[in-house]
Order: structure tokens, then sequence, then C-alpha cells
């Protein structure tokens, strides 16, 4: 009887252990699927970008002549790590001319020119232009170019002479004076005029070295406007020609 009860209490201790065991086996949670690491998304890798760095932003070319064509090159170097795009360069003046590298390889330098036609000036100028890229950090710049315009044949009042309103049937006249600078004697071997007209006359003076222009506007010239010039072409060295304008509206009286 006593061997009985001990194999009785085996047998139910060993149901009972594994009905232990199976039911901890069903209760636990199952363990969490191996998730292989990802690469970086692109959206999280830093874009590649230009870098426009200039070393130069401004030029002076000293004196110059009037008439000179003033010409000097800009660069642009490129520090990033994309192609850099010169979008645009946008002069202020239209006596400046630009010409530039519309794209800049990483690594490299481009090159920005601009010519700027002192004819129409006189004393210090500083000719500005605009540039655009796309670079994040520099999207726009000013590049400017410096220079005092000298004349060696000097024009006075101007160039430029308006008349303003002339009543038909009026005749009206303008001087420009002229001289040389330099202390140089010069002739003036031709003269062009794109309104035949007007009358015009010269008188040098016996050294040579300046003289009287006169630009005269006559009675029956026709109703409207005026816009004549003048190209006198010389033998100075230096000054090969000399324009001059004249501006004028005739009306009836």
């Amino acid at each position: 009887m006593h061997m009985k009860n001990l194999h009785t209490a085996v047998v139910l201790s060993a149901l009972l252990f594994g009905v232990g065991i199976s039911g901890i086996a069903q209760d636990a949670p199952p363990a969490p699927p191996q998730v292989a690491p990802q690469a970086s998304s692109p959206a999280n890798v830093p874009k590649e970008t230009p870098k426009a760095v200039v070393p130069k932003l401004e030029f002076n070319a000293g004196i110059v002549t009037k008439g000179e064509i003033v010409k000097h090159d800009f660069f642009v170097e490129n520090k990033g790590r994309a192609p850099l795009s010169i979008v645009s360069v946008k002069p202020a003046c239209g006596c400046t001319v630009p010409d530039f590298d519309r794209t800049v390889s990483p690594g490299s330098k481009g090159r920005i020119t601009l010519s700027v036609a002192t004819q129409a000036f006189r004393g210090s100028i500083a000719k500005k232009a605009t540039v655009t890229t796309d670079d994040p950090e520099m999207k726009t710049f000013d590049l400017v170019v410096k220079a005092e315009v000298t004349e060696i044949i000097a024009v006075l009042p101007s160039e430029n002479q308006q008349f303003g309103l002339v009543s038909q049937g009026q005749e009206i006249s303008r001087d420009y004076t002229f001289k040389s600078t330099d202390g140089k004697p010069f002739k003036v071997t031709k003269i062009d005029s794109s309104d035949p007209t007007l009358k015009h006359d010269l008188k040098m003076a016996p050294d040579g070295k300046s003289g009287v222009f006169t630009v005269t506007i006559p009675p029956d010239h026709a109703l409207g406007a005026v816009n004549a010039h003048f190209t006198l072409k010389t033998d100075h060295p230096q000054v090969p020609t000399l324009q001059l304008n004249a501006y004028a509206t005739v009306r009836q009286p």
C-alpha cells in the first residue's frame, strides 16, 4: 500500500509538472522578429551644393583716357561639391557689357568679364553689375569697375547740347569749344553729319591746340525732333574721333 501511494504521487507530480511547463510555454509572449539594419534614407543624406567664392569684387583701372574701353576679368571659385551655375550678370548701365562662364565645376574657377565704355563720361566713375548664381549662400553679389576718366581733348560746355524748343522760321546756333589738354596741336581731318539739313562750321586756333565747332538749326528746318550726331576725325594719336551731338524740337511758331 505504501509503494502504491508513492507511485501515485510520482505520477501526479509528473502530470502537474508537465501541465505547468506547458502552461508557461503557452502564456509567454512571442520573441520579437529580428530586423536587419537599413541603409540611411537618401532624404537624410546632405545634398551636395556649390559654393561661390569671389576673391575680388572691385577693380580700379586708375586714370584712363576718355573713349577707352576698360576691360577686366573677375574670377569666381567653386569650392563646393556640385557644379556652380552663373545664372545672369546684369549691368546697371548700358555702357557696360558682360561676358561670363555659365558653369563652374567643383574645384575650378569661372570668369566674368566686364567691359566699360568711357566715351560718355569724365571724372570718377563706378560701374556696377549684379551677378546671380545658384549658390544658396551667395545668390547675388555686385562687381564694380572704377576709373578716373580724363579728356585729352576736352569739349565745353558738353559733347551733348540741347537746343530746346525752336520755332520754325527761327535760326539758332550752339558752340562746342574743344581744347587739347596735353598741349599737343591737332587737326580735324573730316566731319561727318547724320543730319545734312543742319549747318556746321569749324574754326581752329592758329596754334592748332583748340577750336570752336558751331552747329546751326536753319529757319526752314522741318517740324519735329532734331537728333543730330557729328563725328570729327582728328590726327591726334590718342583721340582719333570727337563725337558731338545736338538735340532740339522744331515746332510751329
